[in-house]
């Protein structure tokens, strides 16, 4: 079996390559012709997989990496805009052009990572993006599963190593507004096997999934299981929601509360979307790893490597 992953040198993607490969499936893995392209490559065929350079904007450029590939895994997009970066062409005109790549490579299977919250009625930039992308994938003619993701966390995710760094050093947290909007983090390892089931049909096609872990926990509970995990008592500043907004709008080497927290990405954290894990539970066949297995194991490789 072959593979495709877009967006194959991010946490999620990297995880995916490894864990295809380790599974014996022949990876094409995509990445973009960046200054750290060379060093990215040697990352991926030491995880197992055949790297591609491609021009997502070039559809032709993508399906020549998608010759006699069963499978797009497309991953690959943008959380967050500026002026160098906006959810039109990161994630909406991506997404064409990648389903129009599988059109001329005759791929005719694709699974996608939307997010979720994602609906018809939704005002949040980054989710009306994702909800496009969805349309347009629904209006292909390719066989489809579509995920919308909850938090996928594991060892090095960008948004479990902020806080751990601040618990760890004794430093403040910052709390934006009250704290209590909820997250249901899923594990990068469930998140994977799910991907692979999913490749070889498991839970059939042209179908959508809530990707969410098994417990729903508010933000600031999610801070303390990580703590709890370093024996730690985290310590909480907390931040309004004008003052968060304020200073999520500045560049990030400006930001005086979370530099990595930009407006879209404070948008979607407070937006208190969660969901049933039973439906994914079911149609994959597997059991989700509780949230305190999940914290603890960060925690561990995290303090291994401080």
């Amino acid at each position: 079996m072959k593979v495709a992953i877009a967006g194959s040198t991010g946490f999620i993607g990297r995880n995916t390559v490894a864990k295809f490969a380790k599974e014996g499936i022949e990876v094409h893995a995509l990445l973009r012709n960046t200054s750290e392209v060379e060093q990215k490559r040697k990352v991926l065929e030491n995880l197992g997989a055949k790297p591609f350079i491609v021009d997502y904007f070039t559809p032709s450029s993508v399906a020549h990496a998608l010759s006699e590939v069963d499978v797009l895994l497309h991953v690959a997009g943008a959380s967050s805009q500026s002026v160098h970066t906006n959810f039109e062409e990161s994630n909406v005109l991506l997404t064409k052009n990648v389903v129009t790549a599988c059109l001329l490579a005759n791929v005719k299977k694709i699974v996608y990572n939307s997010g979720l919250g994602v609906n018809q009625e939704t005002t949040q930039c980054y989710f009306i993006s994702k909800y496009r992308c969805e349309i347009i994938i629904k209006q292909s003619g390719l066989e489809y599963v579509i995920f919308r993701p909850s938090y996928i966390v594991g060892v090095g995710d960008e948004f479990s190593e902020y806080l751990l760094q601040n618990i760890l050093g004794d430093k403040p947290i910052p709390i934006f507004g009250s704290g209590e909007y909820r997250i249901q983090p899923v594990f990068v390892d469930d998140v994977t096997e799910i991907y692979l089931r999913c490749v070889k049909g498991v839970a059939g096609w042209n179908k959508t999934f809530d990707l969410v872990g098994a417990k729903i926990v508010s933000f600031k509970d999610y801070i303390t299981l990580l703590a709890s995990a370093l024996h730690k008592k985290p310590v909480f500043s907390y931040v309004s929601l004008e003052e968060a907004l304020r200073d999520a709008m500045r560049p990030s080497s400006e930001r005086k509360t979370n530099p990595y927290m930009s407006v879209d990405e404070l948008d979607v954290l407070i937006s208190d979307f969660v969901s049933d894990a039973t439906p994914l539970e079911r149609a994959f066949g597997l059991k989700l790893t509780p949230l305190e297995e999940i914290v603890k194991r960060i925690a561990y490789h995290f303090s291994k490597r401080s």
